[in-house]
């Protein structure tokens, strides 16, 4: 497993980082913990076609503000994100015209996944603690 810091500031981007966005690789899946800014990095470490997981602890936008580029990428995997109750709500107003690709004409597969509040089962299992 490698963890790998992409961002890891509060509100905003600065000289020395950016919004918080955390990738764990392991030999199956790609986990992304939040999409703040720091995501624009992630086409830098993702290689072939492993399934990446994006999952969004809450909808601040330093949490989330990241999600604007996916178009840039190419998760030949499959994209799932992955949040509480409401979250395909929120996403299908924040990632769409005017302010970027709506996640329906990315070229790759993307799920959005509304998860329990206490555990899921997705290819792995999820467990979430107050």
């Amino acid at each position: 497993m490698k963890i790998t810091f992409l961002g890891t500031n509060g509100w905003y981007d600065s000289q020395t980082g950016n919004t918080i966005c955390i990738l764990v690789q392991s030999g199956d899946y790609n986990i992304i913990l939040d999409a703040g800014n720091g995501l624009y990095k992630i086409d830098q470490y993702l290689k072939g076609n492993t399934p990446t997981y994006i999952f969004l602890s809450h909808f601040h936008l330093d949490h989330i503000a990241g999600l604007h580029i996916l178009g840039k990428f190419d998760f030949a995997g499959g994209l799932h994100i992955c949040g509480q109750t409401g979250t395909k709500e929120i996403l299908a107003r924040f990632i769409n015209f005017p302010f970027t690709m709506p996640l329906d004409r990315l070229r790759y597969k993307t799920e959005i996944h509304e998860l329990p509040t206490d555990a899921a089962q997705l290819p792995f299992r999820v467990e979430f603690l107050p």
